[in-house]
């Protein structure tokens, strides 16, 4: 897989290939050709070989989530042209997710997304508990709380979405991740037109900026986002002297 990883996808297809002629009759085989055929845009031909993976083992987990990929947006994945997309297929492949592996929670997430993109909010929120209960105390937990807030945020329930974004945030292992995400529980107040409570939740964080151990120059640079962001809240709530002010010490930092 050297070839894959170094980006060198005319190798990666050909040692693909091989490895299908020389183990025919094994399904993981299968799988890898389908992924490096998907990534090198030859989609036609990833769900030929994908679909022989579960001919030899109707549990390959990861050939239906490619499959599911190529219909349902899901990461990174290529995607199959608009036209040629069935939000249905890739459905009944997120179903075959959770039958094979219901005891993650990743399967359930994935299904969550496709009920959250159509805007059907309630019908995602179960499939989120799902995945928030399968991965307790696992290192994934908190992009369970975090998904499942956008969730509630989009579906109107700010309170509760707040409360799964600071969830999230509470699990954070490094300051960047810490950052990151109280700029999602921010934009929940900016979502609700409460500039007011945008504001204060930004002092909140420049407050707590000191004690995260963040090297100098990424912390003249969170200084220089955080002083934008009070720019924009003010500016929304024409608050105009205030908004020049942050403007300033935006202008401050990034030249640091």
């Amino acid at each position: 897989r050297n070839a894959y990883r170094s980006g060198n996808m005319d190798d990666a297809l050909e040692n693909a290939k091989k490895l299908v002629e020389n183990y025919s009759d094994t399904y993981e085989s299968y799988v890898w050709l389908g992924q490096v055929q998907s990534d090198r845009y030859e989609l036609d031909d990833a769900i030929k070989t994908l679909k022989k993976s579960i001919e030899l083992n109707p549990d390959s987990y990861n050939a239906y989530s490619l499959l599911m990929g190529h219909h349902i947006a899901a990461g990174t994945q290529v995607m199959l042209p608009e036209e040629k997309r069935d939000e249905e297929l890739g459905t009944k492949y997120g179903d075959e997710l959770i039958r094979t592996r219901g005891d993650h929670g990743l399967p359930y997430h994935l299904k969550a997304n496709v009920y959250r993109q159509r805007g059907e909010f309630e019908k995602a929120k179960p499939l989120y508990e799902k995945s928030i209960q399968k991965r307790k105390g696992l290192s994934s937990e908190g992009t369970a709380y975090l998904v499942s807030g956008h969730n509630f945020m989009f579906g109107g329930d700010l309170i509760t979405a707040r409360e799964r974004y600071a969830k999230a945030i509470k699990l954070t292992k490094t300051p960047n991740d810490w950052f990151n995400l109280n700029y999602y529980l921010l934009v929940s107040y900016m979502f609700d037109n409460d500039y007011i409570g945008a504001i204060e939740h930004i002092d909140k964080i420049e407050q707590a900026l000191e004690s995260k151990d963040f090297d100098e120059v990424s912390l003249l640079g969170r200084k220089a986002t955080i002083h934008w962001q009070k720019m924009a809240c003010y500016a929304h709530n024409q608050m105009e002297e205030d908004a020049y002010g942050a403007l300033e010490q935006n202008l401050k930092f990034s030249k640091t």
